[in-house]
């Protein structure tokens, strides 16, 4: 919810605040009408990345039943040193929780109570683990969260230097100091 309301709440200030102004003013409509398309743009996959981020299972282990094709079998002309991470004993791992076979980089995570495959962390920004199908959507949502904030930062930042400049600064342009 944290999350979801920061991004509406940027969105409805640069809209707002922002872009409408530039809109409505007949010398800056066209420079408004660009960076509204792209901030638009930008804010849309950022949202379906974030969505896909907590809706796609991050990937859990199969049971011994079920198939193993997951699992990278390197062909018989490339020799590949061994990756798989083994016990003191030379035996393979195990989770003690789920019981299952441990490949490497698998993790069981106390949070969602099932081993995570490529696990890369538990977040509570997404309320779920990111691993091996979900770790693309999460860069991907990094990625346009950074570039929404660079949009906003550097297209505002004429009403930014423009509000300083003036000793009475009109409410809608306070909102970018």
């Amino acid at each position: 919810i944290f999350v979801v309301t920061n991004i509406i709440g940027l969105y409805l200030i640069y809209t707002l605040c922002h872009c409408r102004p530039l809109l409505q003013d007949p010398e800056s409509h066209d420079r408004g009408l660009l960076q509204l398309a792209i901030f638009h743009g930008i804010t849309f996959l950022l949202m379906v990345c974030y969505i896909r981020c907590i809706l796609v299972h991050p990937g859990t282990i199969p049971s011994k039943e079920e198939d193993q094709s997951w699992e990278y079998v390197p062909s018989r002309k490339v020799k590949v040193p061994e990756l798989h991470e083994k016990k003191k004993d030379g035996a393979r791992r195990h989770c003690k929780w789920c019981a299952k076979y441990k490949p490497d980089r698998c993790h069981h995570c106390r949070v969602c109570r099932t081993c995570i495959l490529k696990m890369d962390h538990h977040c509570d920004w997404v309320g779920n683990c990111i691993g091996f199908s979900n770790y693309k959507y999460f860069l991907n949502t990094l990625f346009y969260a950074s570039a929404s904030t660079i949009i906003i930062a550097v297209s505002s930042s004429r009403v930014a230097s423009h509000a300083l400049k003036i000793s009475e600064v009109p409410a809608g342009s306070a909102v970018f100091i």
